[in-house]
């Protein structure tokens, strides 16, 4: 498995084996998740989607320690906790994906620092049996200077940041030309999907059965709805010209979603049925999803955000969260839609067996009772509509872009030649005089640092004079998390 948007089960792994590392040096933390952190993802509906999915997996699946209930970091509440808990070190990314993003890291980072708390970087940690290694910013008086100095324009700053995201929410989103959803009637509808779903399967019911059946008729829903409105505008409006409208015919139309809904709801059983080892063995699809579609998409993601947030306070059915980790596979839906695309035209069949026929056609069924639409087709076949949904990457038509056959470098080692033997006459090597051997050459590099990630390859760092007590200290210092208390904030 990869780490590629859409593709979830490995980020959970990476984060559940940087928390292992802790649990397992018995380190006594906590994971915190601000609330206003959170709305600095609206304009990022797969991201918003994937932090809520990684909450509540930290709370049903594990035992990690987790609070959601600050708003921020200077909030009283947090302040009350940190008195409380006064933890040592708190580990934080020093740079978010949008600008506000950073300014809000680094006030929580400056607030820690003027608090008496070390900040750790997350980036470069290292470990070996007993300890974890970190960068490290020691709290000194010249943070809490700094801030006290500047505490009012820090404050205006945060009171900004949260500002705008609160005028970011947007009650309408605008899909394509005259076909707006409205996020509110969107919830309503949500919940009452989610009421009818449970007496359908008021037994336990799988996470990823209850996000696709959900999200998938919601949308076929709401997309019905909103072609109408576009159809009867462009009626009022067929003999005013305006060439900055969007045409109805280039907006996807309800069959053609239908199809990708299908195509979705078969990947979710394939993430049920099959082993990873099987999904491990994929081929990798470089095509991306036509542009036309991301409003559709968006929109699917939106859904699972709601969906989830309405789950995590309806304690009244049994839901089985295991699949969290694992809720959604872009890859693997884009093979699916790569096949029906062009493998089945040509004739080649998929054979899915009796079990994952069932399940997807017993799937499908439920979300075609939900929608309550009758014209989307049955579960079979998969693709009744021929427009194209992916489409190549970075190459426009016509390119002829040279693809350069991988090369060894060649290099003279008496240990090689006897552990290889006659293999080596069958490589490829590259020639001296090869453009790829001369650019190498002329490259700088510095024996002291990594080549790749330019950390420093010694354990002896420089040392700088400490502000309070004038002695040396070491920039990387190792801190052994049994006899400390740490707080992890996302």
């Amino acid at each position: 498995m990869t780490l590629k948007r859409g593709q979830t089960l490995h980020f959970f792994y990476l984060v559940e084996k940087f928390l292992h590392d802790f649990i397992q040096k018995d380190a006594k933390f906590v994971v915190v998740f601000f609330k206003d952190a959170g709305n600095l993802y609206i304009k990022s509906p797969g991201l918003q989607a994937l932090r809520t999915t990684l909450i509540q997996h930290l709370e049903k699946n594990t035992d990690v320690t987790i609070r959601t209930e600050f708003s921020n970091c200077l909030s009283p509440e947090w302040e009350i906790f940190l008195t409380e808990c006064y933890p040592f070190y708190l580990i934080v990314l020093e740079k978010g994906l949008t600008p506000h993003q950073t300014d809000f890291l680094h006030i929580f980072i400056l607030h820690a620092l003027q608090k008496k708390i070390n900040i750790v970087l997350p980036l470069g940690l290292e470990s070996d049996v007993l300890r974890i290694y970190g960068f490290c910013a020691s709290s000194s008086y010249l943070h809490q200077a700094y801030f006290a100095k500047h505490k009012k324009q820090l404050h205006a700053l945060h009171d900004r940041i949260i500002d705008y995201c609160q005028k970011s929410q947007e009650t309408e989103i605008l899909l394509y030309d005259h076909m707006k959803l409205n996020l509110e009637d969107l919830q309503k509808e949500i919940h009452e999907t989610l009421s009818l779903l449970q007496n359908l399967w008021p037994e336990v019911a799988d996470i990823r059965c209850i996000v696709c059946a959900v999200s998938c008729s919601v949308t076929l829903k709401f997309y019905e709805k909103m072609l109408l409105d576009a159809q009867d505008y462009e009626n009022l409006n067929t003999n005013t010209e305006n060439d900055s409208t969007q045409d109805l015919k280039e907006i996807p139309t309800l069959c053609e979603v239908a199809d990708l809904c299908r195509m979705h709801c078969l990947s979710v059983i394939f993430l049920q049925q099959l082993p990873l080892s099987q999904r491990a063995k994929s081929r990798v699809i470089t095509c991306v999803w036509d542009r036309k579609l991301t409003p559709f998409l968006e929109m699917l993601m939106k859904n699972r955000f709601f969906i989830l947030k309405q789950l995590k306070v309806k304690d009244d059915w049994k839901v089985d969260f295991g699949g969290l980790p694992d809720l959604t596979d872009n890859m693997l839906w884009k093979n699916i839609a790569y096949y029906y695309e062009v493998e089945y035209t040509r004739g080649t069949n998929l054979e899915m067996g009796d079990t994952l026929m069932q399940e997807y056609v017993k799937l499908w069924d439920i979300i075609v009772t939900l929608s309550e639409i009758d014209n989307v087709g049955e579960a079979i076949p998969v693709r009744i509509t021929s427009r194209p949904f992916l489409t190549q990457k970075g190459l426009s038509r016509g390119s002829k872009q040279e693809i350069r056959q991988s090369e060894l470098i060649p290099l003279k080692s008496e240990l090689v030649v006897d552990f290889a033997g006659d293999v080596l006459s069958k490589l490829s090597f590259l020639n001296s005089d090869d453009m790829a051997l001369l650019d190498l050459s002329r490259r700088e590099f510095d024996d002291c640092r990594h080549w790749r990630s330019f950390k420093p390859l010694s354990d002896e760092f420089e040392r700088t004079k400490c502000i309070s007590s004038g002695k040396q200290t070491n920039i990387k210092k190792h801190f052994q998390h049994s006899h400390l208390r740490i707080v992890s904030c996302l």
